[in-house]
């Protein structure tokens, strides 16, 4: 039987996650991320719309939002996000989400009963390893725009935190642990 210990590290490694960074410039809500070829934003819809605050990147494919990431070489770090589509497509939008040159998920959603003002936004999760001290986590939206009203993707609430190694109290008691539930598995089995 394995146990396994989760700490999770406090604080966000990314920078404006949640694009609600503002200084008066349309183009700032991009602050720290890098699009390419093109991104924007979504802005000023009702409180509860977006999956964290007012604001959320926009991603008409194909097109891709990156951010580099200061990183320790075989550290694990959990990634959280949000994602949404175009509720006005009935097709099912995707995302693909990248962790230095490697596929690490791909995520949909549905925009069965959605509109703009109930997205029903996707949450994933993915644990990722660094192998370098910096790595580009990039989202994806692979798919082609349409003419009349595009696809898109809507991404929101990006937190990367590290997980830390459990310490040395952890590793004695779960070692201890693991012995006892041995032992007793044992006596149980010769008694």
């Amino acid at each position: 039987m394995a146990t396994t210990i989760c700490v999770r590290g406090q604080g966000s490694l990314i920078s404006n996650g949640s694009f609600e960074n503002f200084n008066g410039d349309y183009l700032d809500y991009m602050q720290d991320w890098v699009p390419q070829p093109f991104g924007e934003v979504l802005y000023g819809y009702p409180d509860g719309t977006m999956a964290d605050g007012y604001v959320c990147a926009v991603l008409a494919g194909p097109s891709t939002l990156y951010q580099d990431v200061p990183t320790v070489p075989g550290q694990s770090y959990d990634l959280s996000f949000a994602m949404a589509g175009n509720p006005i497509i009935p097709e099912i939008a995707s995302m693909n989400v990248f962790w230095g040159e490697n596929m690490v998920g791909k995520f949909h959603w549905d925009p069965t009963d959605r509109d703009i003002l109930h997205l029903g936004w996707v949450y994933g999760t993915v644990r990722l390893v660094a192998s370098e001290s910096t790595t580009r986590l990039t989202f994806q939206d692979p798919m082609v725009a349409g003419y009349l009203a595009p696809r898109l993707v809507m991404l929101d609430a990006v937190e990367l935190t590290a997980v830390p190694e459990p310490d040395a109290i952890q590793l004695i008691v779960l070692g201890g642990s693991a012995l006892l539930v041995f032992g007793w598995t044992r006596w149980r089995q010769m008694g």
